[in-house]
């Protein structure tokens, strides 16, 4: 368990490993953001139910979960290759965005790749999805290539990545 201070937040942001039990709450992120940022796609929660099964098994994932004061209020899913540590998903509850959050989030997974010696941390973010896009800017990652839709499912994107060394 991780624990930050000076987020802009009345409380402390604890990040814990995340649980089964956390599905809902992380499906219901998940859900919301289709429909915010890419309401074209339509969310698979079956699909999604297996990714995440898969992930809390798998010794190269790991997904932590942000609480302020308890309250659940985002959560960063991680996969790691090679000498790459790969931000699969990020998320901060709306009602806790512009608080800190997502940069400590960010900051956790730094912390958690480089204890694992990987040389990289890289994303992936649909070019609509701008809040985000600054934030992992601010954050000093790179655009490293952009690629325009891929196919009918698969929107616009940008792929960022942050050297660890």
């Amino acid at each position: 368990m991780f624990q930050a201070q000076g987020c802009g937040l009345s409380g402390d942001v604890v990040l814990r490993d995340c649980s089964h039990s956390d599905f809902n709450l992380i499906a219901e992120m998940e859900r919301s953001y289709y429909r915010e940022v890419d309401p074209t796609e339509a969310f698979d929660e079956r699909e999604f139910q297996k990714e995440f099964k898969s992930a809390l098994s798998d010794p190269k994932s790991n997904i932590f979960v942000a609480l302020v004061e308890g309250r659940f209020s985002g959560f960063i899913w991680l996969d790691e290759y090679d000498d790459l540590g790969y931000i699969t998903n990020i998320h901060v509850a709306k009602e806790y965005r512009g608080r800190g959050i997502g940069k400590r989030l960010l900051s956790a997974a730094e912390d958690y790749f480089r204890a694992k010696n990987k040389k990289r941390l890289q994303l992936e973010v649909v070019e609509s999805n701008s809040t985000a896009l600054n934030l992992y800017t601010r954050s000093g990652f790179k655009l490293t290539r952009y690629e325009a839709e891929r196919d009918q499912y698969t929107p616009a994107g940008d792929y960022l990545e942050k050297s660890l060394t």
